[in-house]
């Protein structure tokens, strides 16, 4: 077996009988052998990222998405949007330390 000089290591793992039948099913409707579905869908899918930082700016994303949710329906239903320059204020903020 000769190795190829653009991929000479190797991964090998394990899979159940099940587990095989479904990647080969996949790299079939790709038309790719398994390999090649294994390497591509573990290269180019996004992972999630286990970083504090990045978890607490989501969670904060969040929080103001509730504000502007919160602002929305008020205005919706009064026809007023009072407050809106501080939620503005803090919405530029949030991005700003987000970077």
């Amino acid at each position: 077996m000769t190795v190829s000089k653009a991929r000479p290591h190797q991964i090998n793992f394990r899979v159940s009988p099940e587990e095989f039948a479904v990647l080969a099913a996949k790299a079939a409707m790709a038309g790719v052998t398994v390999t090649e579905f294994v390497r591509l869908t573990a290269l180019e899918r996004r992972m999630p990222v286990h970083d504090p930082q990045a978890k607490e700016a989501l969670r904060e994303l969040s929080r103001i998405g509730g504000n502007i949710n919160q602002i929305a329906k008020v205005a919706n239903t009064t026809g007023a949007i009072a407050g809106i320059d501080a939620a503005l204020i803090e919405l530029r903020a949030a991005v700003a330390r987000i970077g």
